[in-house]
């Protein structure tokens, strides 16, 4: 995975409770996080927590959702940090050959 830049901003809303990092899946052309089935939205704090980073990357290529980005975001200080990752296309698997045991 290569990273992306750190998006460092004050966040009211997250300020407000602590919470663990978050793991989000955001749409690399309109800015919008994965909330649920067909929904994207905005906010942050309303996005699904995917909980890893192996669970997003693994629902976008389930869901062929091929422009997207993992965020890792978390709060420090009363400031949010938003980490991005490129989600790598799938590698190939390894060619199997068929050889039956005589």
């Amino acid at each position: 995975m290569a990273f992306g830049p750190r998006i460092v901003y004050k966040s009211r809303a997250m300020s407000k409770r602590v919470q663990p990092m978050r793991i989000l899946l955001q749409n690399t052309k309109t800015g919008l996080y994965f909330q649920n089935s067909g929904i994207w939205t905005h906010e942050m704090d309303s996005a699904f927590d995917f909980g890893h980073s192996q669970r997003a990357i693994d629902h976008a290529r389930a869901n062929g959702i091929s422009e997207a980005r993992v965020v890792a975001a978390f709060m420090d200080g009363g400031y949010l940090h938003s980490i991005p990752f490129k989600i790598d296309p799938r590698p190939p698997l390894p060619a199997v050959s068929a050889v039956r045991a005589g």
